[in-house]
């Protein structure tokens, strides 16, 4: 990928000039800006699509959804056939729709947008949150519940990775361009 000297917005392969800023591709830039390369070196191309605790993450992002995607639609599909657990259904929603919110930092991942790194903290945020709870309500019960504790424990494992990615300066620079 290419970027612009000038403002930093990615440049597409073959353009003569910046589509953000307009400055011609390989010419000197002007003042550059606070964190960008100096003016006059050529656009600046990375290697690689993405730092690779971006790329773990973006992967790791994608299991996480669909392991508590695939959970919640069995807690949903368990609880009509019993009948009279709405509990463990609205839990099974609940799970489906964290499932596909997780997708969201994702797109920003692969698609490298600027709001990326906040919402892979939100979502670290939200999955070690989610994660102590079930640690605690599977340990805690009057019959230990292992299953809950262990959803719970790979919800702080995966949170806690996605907070240590975005906390990265790797990932402060990636998102920054």
């Amino acid at each position: 990928m290419t970027f612009c000297l000038n403002c930093g917005k990615e440049i597409p392969a073959g353009a003569k000039f910046c589509g953000n800023c307009g400055t011609p591709v390989g010419a000197p830039a002007g003042p550059a800006p606070a964190g960008s390369a100096s003016a006059g070196q050529a656009p600046v191309t990375v290697q690689g699509s993405q730092p690779e605790g971006i790329r773990l993450l973006a992967w790791l992002s994608l299991l996480a959804s669909a392991v508590v995607i695939c959970l919640g639609g069995f807690l949903v599909i368990v609880s009509l056939l019993i009948g009279k657990a709405a509990a463990l259904s609205d839990l099974g929603g609940l799970l489906v729709v964290l499932g596909v919110v997780t997708l969201v930092p994702r797109y920003a991942y692969i698609n490298h947008a600027s709001w990326g790194r906040r919402a892979g903290i939100s979502i670290g945020i939200v999955y070690v949150s989610v994660g102590l709870l079930f640690v605690l309500a599977g340990l805690l019960m009057a019959k230990p519940a292992y299953a809950i504790a262990t959803w719970g424990f790979f919800s702080l494992a995966f949170g806690a990775t996605s907070l240590y990615c975005m906390a990265r300066a790797t990932a402060r620079k990636y998102f920054s361009r």
